[in-house]
């Protein structure tokens, strides 16, 4: 809906008004609409009127049937105002020639004031175009800058075309988490940002246009940059590493299993297992993991990547970054930035900060278990038509904050049994006080004791209920671009979607289907529709992951 609140629009014979439903506390002023009227000398019913506006069903509607005995010259913005329209409308009678004043009256009450076709205005006039709108005013639209990139250098011939880095995410998939390097050897070349060109719309309002983002990237260990920045070499020979926007050349800890013979493994570089890491061992690394093999219940922690080629079969994962597996069955998986499954999620807790994703068609699935993501998920298929394991799928909120809600859930949930348990006993003894009469010091004393311990627990539940209201506030005036689920293949009957407050039961199975907010309100709509709604909100799908 149009943020004016009313439309007038006159045709050759007919008035039309258009009054916008009242919501969010906006309502169209019957006296402002009575005031362009009578500024602009139209007749009208007054009963007619007030039913429109009664009425406020967002369509035009027609007020009157014009008849006129002079020339009306009707200018039309379009809604983003990047093109203008003049009509010229004669009378049934009276003025036999259009006063050109008129139509300079016109474009100055439409304020007019950029991109104006006068030569259309002239031909208009000159050969006595009438009832045919003509374009008289185009806009001009802003011209985005791009944003700066990087493109690494790094690779060996077989591993194909390098990946490009932008301001926005690194599609590690492709760029994998370690690659060799010798001394002296360009890694990296910097594509500066380029600027963008202002724009404006027919009533001269300056479009500004975004300029483009310096990529993020800079030389850490053993990297050095060029004068003028747009090229990096490796001052030593080792592995190249992007962490935190940093191009770095590290040293790497490779062991070919974790068990027994290894012990628990804490390296501040990266840790490369080339076979497996069995129950109940550690790895802890500040830069990166990557395991060739498969990862048992063991816990994995790093500051960086962890990069799991077989599957994950109860193991406790933590990253500061990215977490990529075959397959998480059993396990507990918490990212700050995104988690990747290529085969499946099975009764497992994944949390990531952006984004979750199931990787392969059409046979992917998550099932039983909690799904977490700050942005999105997307997976081909959610839940399972043989298994009553739950599923629950939650988005739009990261899973800190998510995990605050829990917190003081169970924490007002407990603190309700409680008062009420004391409140209940409190209320034994005021009754049996009001029938013995007073209490003896002791009883008395046990007495105020519980009064204490009332006051005690109705303040404390008193405190986490506003903590609670007050983190729904901060969630409510959050972005509300956030939160999208992508199923591609069937939703099964029985999955819980939550995006961010609002949750979602499936009854019955779906195909192809995508979740998200309108209103405030959780929505089930074809998976297409809501990818579109992702790429119009965020300028591009969903960013590949690790």
């Amino acid at each position: 809906m149009s943020e004016k609140l009313y439309e007038l629009k006159l045709t050759p014979r007919q008035v039309l008004l258009r009054v916008a439903p009242p919501g969010e506390g906006r309502k169209a002023n019957l006296n402002d609409i009575q005031k362009e009227l009578k500024s602009r000398g139209i007749s009208y019913h007054h009963g007619t009127l007030f039913d429109i506006y009664r009425r406020a069903s967002d369509e035009l509607e027609i007020l009157n049937v014009r008849e006129s005995t002079q020339y009306e010259v009707v200018i039309d913005i379009a809604a983003d105002c990047q093109e203008a329209t003049m009509t010229i409308v004669p009378p049934d009678s009276g003025e036999e020639k259009l006063d050109p004043k008129k139509i300079q009256q016109a474009m100055h009450d439409a304020n007019l004031g950029k991109g104006i076709l006068y030569d259309v205005i002239q031909n208009t006039v000159k050969n006595n175009i009438e009832n045919e709108p003509q374009v008289i005013a185009r806009g001009k639209l802003p011209v985005h800058g791009k944003d700066g990139k990087v493109d690494f250098l790094f690779q060996k011939p077989e591993d194909g075309e390098a990946p490009s880095f932008d301001s926005d995410y690194v599609d590690y998939k492709e760029l994998r988490l370690i690659k060799n390097t010798q001394e002296g050897e360009l890694i990296a070349r910097i594509h500066p940002p380029t600027p963008g060109a202002d724009g404006f719309n027919v009533q001269g309002k300056t479009l500004k246009a975004k300029q483009g983002k310096t990529a993020r990237i800079k030389a850490g260990k053993n990297v050095e940059a060029n004068e003028d920045g747009t090229e990096m070499h490796a001052t030593a020979g080792g592995y190249v590493l992007l962490a935190d926007e940093r191009l770095s050349v590290e040293n790497v800890y490779q062991v070919s299993q974790v068990n027994s013979d290894t012990g628990n493994i804490r390296f501040k570089g990266v840790v490369m297992v080339t076979g497996s890491v069995e129950d109940n061992f550690s790895v802890e690394s500040e830069q990166g993991i990557e395991v060739t093999g498969t990862v048992g219940k063991a816990t994995l922690r790093s500051g960086g990547d962890i990069k799991v080629h077989g599957g994950v079969m109860g193991g406790n994962l933590d990253s500061k970054r990215n977490i990529s597996a075959r397959f998480f069955s059993e396990a507990n998986v918490h990212a700050s930035q995104n988690v990747t499954a290529q085969d499946y999620i099975l009764h497992s807790t994944v949390e990531a900060g952006k984004g979750v994703r199931v990787t392969k068609s059409p046979t992917g699935f998550i099932n039983g278990g909690l799904t977490r993501a700050g942005d999105f998920v997307m997976t081909p298929n959610l839940g399972s038509d043989v298994s009553e394991d739950r599923t629950q799928l939650e988005a739009g909120m990261r899973p800190n904050v998510q995990q605050q809600f829990d917190r003081l859930s169970a924490q007002i949930d407990k603190g309700e049994l409680t008062f009420e348990k004391v409140r209940k006993n409190l209320q034994v003894l005021q009754r049996q006080r009001e029938m013995q009469g007073p209490f003896d010091e002791q009883k008395q004393e046990t007495f105020q004791k519980m009064i204490d311990a009332a006051r005690h627990y109705r303040q404390q539940l008193m405190s986490s209920v506003a903590e609670y209201r007050s983190l729904s506030g901060e969630v409510a005036e959050s972005d509300p671009d956030l939160g999208y689920v992508f199923i591609s293949n069937i939703v099964n009957a029985g999955v819980t979607v939550q995006i961010r407050r609002q949750k979602f039961v499936v009854k019955t199975p779906l195909k192809g289907s995508g979740f998200r907010l309108v209103k405030g309100e959780i929505k089930m709509l074809d998976v297409d529709e809501v990818l579109k709604s992702y790429k119009a909100q965020h300028g591009r799908l969903p960013a590949p992951t690790s």
